[in-house]
């Protein structure tokens, strides 16, 4: 799971998602033969945090979307969970 507090502390280097990403889900369909990532929601729609960084954070969150979008056609036992878009 990569929650809003990943997005908002930069934990995983966005502008490089989709080669942060990947180490992660080699290492867990080691582990498993089904690997799911689920990823944080659309900030508009978190109450607690500054208003005037939504649109930074939201920026942050649909880059790593994206990114996990496109792995799935790289791992047949990777799915993604998109909150954004919920």
């Amino acid at each position: 799971i990569v929650g809003g507090n990943d997005i908002m502390r930069m934990h995983i280097n966005i502008f490089n998602s989709a080669e942060s990403i990947k180490p992660i889900i080699d290492k867990a369909s080691k582990h498993s033969s089904k690997v799911v990532l689920i990823t944080t929601g659309n900030f508009n729609y978190v109450s607690l945090q500054p208003w005037i960084l939504k649109s930074v954070f939201n920026k942050r969150a649909d880059l790593l979307r994206k990114a996990a979008l496109k792995l799935e056609t790289d791992y047949p036992n990777y799915s993604y969970v998109d909150f954004y878009a919920t």
